[in-house]
């Protein structure tokens, strides 16, 4: 009988307040975990943004590179010089004239 009452009144209460502590340190993690997470979202969120907002400034300066790339290859007067050589190409706004391009 001893042994119950000491059972009842030191032993059940420790593994009560044990209880109680893994309860509140599990509950304290869960609340670390949803702030982190939140701090991460607010994170990526913001770098989406900021990389949206670099790309609506360097998609259009590419896609003018691009343009004048093509234009470029599609211009038969406009040679790739080896050398420092001249080339000569007829300017096709004055008949009969040659310019001198260093292209």
């Amino acid at each position: 009988m001893k042994k119950v009452n000491y059972i009842i009144k030191e032993v059940i209460p420790i593994i009560i307040g044990i209880l109680i502590a893994l309860f509140i340190n599990n509950w304290n993690e869960d609340r670390k975990d949803k702030k982190y997470l939140n701090q991460m979202f607010s994170s990526i969120e913001s770098e989406l943004e900021e990389s949206s907002i670099d790309l609506k400034i360097v998609i259009p300066k590419q896609l003018a590179s691009v343009d004048t790339l093509e234009a470029y290859l599609n211009n038969e007067k406009v040679t790739i010089r080896n050398n420092n050589e001249r080339k000569w190409y007829s300017d096709t706004n004055h008949k009969n004239e040659f310019v001198e391009c260093y292209c």
